[in-house]
C-alpha cells in the first residue's frame, strides 16, 4: 500500500481541491482520482480488528440504492420506513426477552455512542424524578467495569454524571466481580452499565448475577437500582446462543435491565453505522426525553440527538432480520465460532501464542457433525466469536525482541489490520497487551471457510517464526565478547522442535510436501521461460558463441528470470513485501534451489539433445518435458528441507 503522502504529492492528483473548492472536473476524473486517494485504505475484509460485520448481497445492495435518499425523520413522507422501523423495534424487543404483553420503547441511532448516552441519561432523569427535597444532597455516579467501552465514560460525562469503575481482570474472568460492585453503590448511584461483548476480549458479563446481587441490596437499602446492558457487540450474538453459554436473563426477561443497545452493523450485518436502543416500557423511558416536531408533515416524536437520520440502514437491518430469521442467524454465530476456535487452536499449537478470550475450545466429539461441533463451540461460550491472543510470557523472555505489537506492524505491512491493544489499566493482564481478531465474525463467505482460518494463520506464524529466529541470533550477537550481556538474554531451547532431518517423521508432512512442490513450481516457470528463450535466441541469431558459452548465458537468463518472478510474487502475493525486502528474499532463499534446478535441467537437455533447440523435431519437445522433470525433482528436498526445518523449530 503506498502512502497517502506519496498520493497527495502525485502530480496527477492536482485537479482535485485540497484546502479549498477549485474548478469544475469532469465525473469521471473525479471519482477515478478519489479512488486513488482511497487506495491506502485497508480493504474492509482485511480489516481483522473491527467488529464491523457488514453483509451486502446483490438484493441488499438494490435497496440501498433505492433508499440513500430517504430521511428516517420523514416518519409521514416515508410510510413504509416507519413501518420497517417499528417492526424492527418489535423484532429486537422480543429478541431481548420482552414478554408477549410487553410494549418495548426504542429507536434507531446514529450508533451505539449515542445509543449509550440516551441509555444513561434516562437513568439520571428516573433517579432525579425520585429524589425530594429531603434528601442529601448526591453527585449522581454510574458504576461500569474498566473493561467498558469509551463511549459509557463519554456520555457519563456529557450528561455530567461521575463514573466509578470496577477493575476487571484475569481473576475476575475479565467481567465485572459482582461481589465487589455492592461496595460502590450509595445514594448517588443511578446505575449500572453491564457489557455483553467486552472491546478488549470479548466476554460477557454476568448480567444474571448482577441482577441477584441488586435484588438482594434493595431488600436490605431500599435503593432499586437499574441496569443498562451495552450489547453495541452482543445484542446479535447472545440471543443465538444456547443456554449454557452465561447468556441466560442478560436482557429485559431480568427485572434489572432497564435498557438496552446494540449496533446493528455489528453481528447484525447491516450498514456503518446504525444502532439500536430499546427501553423495556414506556415507563424507563422519561417523557421529558421524548421530543415532539411539525417541520414535516403530521407531528413527529423523537428520542434521538439527531433529527436528520439516513434510512437505508434500517431497511437493510430489517432486510436481514427477514431474509435471515433466527434460523439463519444460529447457524451463521455457530460457523463463525467455529472458525474461532480453529483459529485458535491454529494459534496455541504453535507454543507461542495463548488465547485470553471467552471462546469454549475444550475438546469436542472427533466424531460429531461440523454443525454439532459448532454449535458446541457456540453454547458453551461466555463471549464473542473473537480470538484475543498474546505471547506466551516464556516465549517474550527468550526473545525480547518478539512482541505484539512487532507482529501487528507486519501484519498491517501485508495488509491486515489486527491492533495490538490490550490496555493493562483497564484488563490488567499483568502489563501485557494482546491482538484481536474480532473479523473472524466476518460476514463474508470468503472469512468462513477453513481456508480463509488457515491463511491468516499462515501469515501470523511464518512472521513470528522468522522474528523469533533474528531475536536468537541477536541474542548470540549480544552474548559475544565485545559485547557483555547478561546470561538471561541468551535464548533457551524451544519446549518443542522439529524431527531430526535424518528421521522419517521429518520427511513426512504433506503440508510442507505440497508448499515446497508450489515454491519449486514457482522457481521452474521463471528458469524454463529464462533458459529457452535464451537458448533460442542464441542459437538463431548467434551461433558462433559455440554451446558451451550458449548454455552458460542461457543458464544465467533462467536465474534471472526466476529471481524476477519470485520477486514479483513476493511484492504483489500475499507477503506484500517491498521490492527491495522481495527481491533480497528471493535471491536469499531461492538462488540454491534455482542452482541446482538449472544444472539438472541443463545436464539432461545437454545428454539428450547436445543442448540443441529444435521447435520441429519431437525429440526435443519429449527432451524438454525430461529435463523440466529433473529440474523439479532435483531442488524439491532441499526446498522442503528449508521449509519443515526453518519454518518451525529455533535455529
Amino acid at each position: 500500500m503506498g502512502s497517502l503522502t506519496d498520493i497527495r504529492s502525485s502530480p496527477s492528483l492536482d485537479v482535485l481541491p485540497y484546502g479549498r473548492l477549485g474548478h469544475e472536473i469532469a465525473p469521471d476524473t473525479a471519482a477515478s482520482d478519489i479512488r486513488r486517494l482511497l487506495k491506502p485504505d485497508t480493504k474492509p475484509h482485511h480489516n481483522l480488528g473491527s467488529f464491523v460485520t457488514t453483509a451486502l448481497d446483490s438484493h441488499g445492495e438494490q435497496l440501498l440504492l433505492e433508499n440513500y435518499a430517504k430521511n428516517l425523520a420523514c416518519r409521514h413522507e416515508y410510510p413504509g420506513i416507519d413501518e420497517l422501523h417499528s417492526r424492527c423495534v418489535s423484532i429486537l424487543g422480543d429478541l431481548w426477552g420482552v414478554s408477549a404483553a410487553g410494549a418495548p420503547v426504542g429507536s434507531a441511532v446514529s450508533g451505539s455512542s449515542e445509543a449509550i448516552f440516551l441509555g444513561i441519561l434516562a437513568m439520571k432523569k428516573r433517579w432525579m424524578a425520585g429524589r425530594t427535597d429531603r434528601d442529601t444532597p448526591r453527585e449522581p455516579n454510574i458504576i461500569v467495569g474498566s473493561h467498558a467501552h469509551v463511549a459509557v465514560p463519554n456520555g457519563a460525562s456529557a450528561c455530567d454524571v461521575q463514573v466509578r469503575s470496577l477493575q476487571v481482570s484475569a481473576s475476575s474472568s475479565f467481567v465485572v466481580d459482582p461481589s465487589k460492585l455492592e461496595a460502590l453503590i450509595d445514594d448517588g448511584t443511578i446505575g449500572i452499565v453491564l457489557i455483553m461483548g467486552s472491546t478488549y476480549t470479548g466476554h460477557f458479563d454476568p448480567v444474571k448475577d448482577v441482577g441477584v446481587m441488586l435484588d438482594k441490596h434493595e431488600a436490605s437499602t431500599g435503593r432499586n437500582i437499574m441496569v443498562h446492558v451495552d450489547a453495541a457487540s452482543g445484542g446479535f450474538v447472545a440471543p443465538f446462543l444456547g443456554k449454557n453459554g452465561g447468556c441466560t436473563q442478560w436482557d429485559f426477561s431480568n427485572p434489572r435491565v432497564a435498557s438496552i443497545n446494540a449496533s446493528g452493523h455489528k453481528f447484525g450485518l447491516a450498514t456503518a453505522s446504525v444502532g439500536w436502543v430499546l427501553w423495556r416500557d414506556r415507563t424507563c423511558l422519561p417523557e421529558s426525553m421524548v421530543h415532539s416536531s411539525d417541520y414535516l408533515m403530521g407531528q413527529n416524536e423523537s428520542v434521538t440527538l439527531s433529527y436528520s437520520q439516513p434510512a437505508h440502514g434500517v431497511v437493510l437491518q430489517y432486510y436481514h432480520l427477514a431474509r435471515l430469521g433466527r434460523l439463519g442467524y444460529e447457524r451463521i454465530i455457530k460457523e463463525v465460532f467455529q472458525r474461532a476456535v480453529d483459529l485458535g487452536r491454529l494459534l496455541e499449537k504453535t507454543g507461542l501464542f495463548e488465547c485470553v478470550d471467552g471462546v469454549y475450545r475444550g475438546p469436542l466429539d472427533s466424531v460429531a457433525t461440523k454443525t454439532q461441533q459448532e454449535a458446541t463451540a457456540a453454547s458453551r461460550s461466555s463471549g464473542l466469536p473473537l480470538v484475543v491472543f498474546r505471547l506466551q510470557p516464556g516465549v517474550k523472555r527468550q526473545f525480547s525482541g518478539l512482541d505484539e505489537q512487532w507482529i501487528s506492524h507486519g501484519l498491517m505491512q501485508r495488509g491486515f489490520s489486527v491492533p495490538s491493544r490490550l490496555d493493562a489499566a483497564r484488563t490488567n493482564i499483568e502489563e501485557t497487551p494482546a491482538m484481536a481478531f474480532p473479523r473472524t465474525s466476518t460476514m463474508s463467505p470468503r472469512c468462513w471457510s477453513r481456508h480463509g482460518t488457515s491463511r491468516i494463520g499462515s501469515v501470523v506464524l511464518p512472521m513470528s517464526s522468522r522474528r523469533r529466529a533474528a531475536c536468537t541470533k541477536s541474542s548470540s550477537h549480544a552474548s559475544s565478547p565485545t559485547s557483555p550481556s547478561p546470561s538471561s538474554c541468551t535464548p533457551k531451547p524451544c519446549p518443542k522442535s522439529t524431527p531430526s532431518p535424518t528421521s522419517l517423521d521429518f520427511w513426512s508432512s504433506p503440508s510442507t510436501w505440497r508448499r515446497a512442490g508450489l515454491n519449486t513450481t514457482r522457481c521452474l516457470v521463471g528458469c524454463t521461460f529464462g533458459d529457452f528463450s535464451a537458448m533460442w535466441f542464441l542459437q538463431s541469431f548467434h551461433p558462433e558463441l559455440g554451446t558451451g558459452a550458449t548454455m552458460a548465458i542461457a543458464m544465467a537468463s533462467g536465474l534471472a528470470s526466476s529471481m524476477t518472478l519470485e520477486t514479483v510474487l513476493l511484492r504483489l502475493g500475499r507477503d506484500r513485501l517491498s521490492w527491495g525486502v522481495a527481491a533480497r528474499t528471493a535471491a536469499g532463499m531461492s538462488l540454491i534451489s534455482m542452482l541446482t534446478m538449472e544444472a539438472a535441467s541443463n545436464a539432461v537437455d545437454f545428454h539428450l539433445t547436445g543442448g540443441q533447440v529444435r521447435f520441429d523435431d519431437p525429440v526435443f519437445w519429449v527432451a524438454a518435458v525430461v529435463a523440466m522433470g529433473a529440474g523439479f525433482l532435483a531442488p524439491l528436498p532441499y526446498n522442503y528441507l528449508r521449509l519443515r526445518k526453518y519454518g518451525k523449530a529455533c535455529h
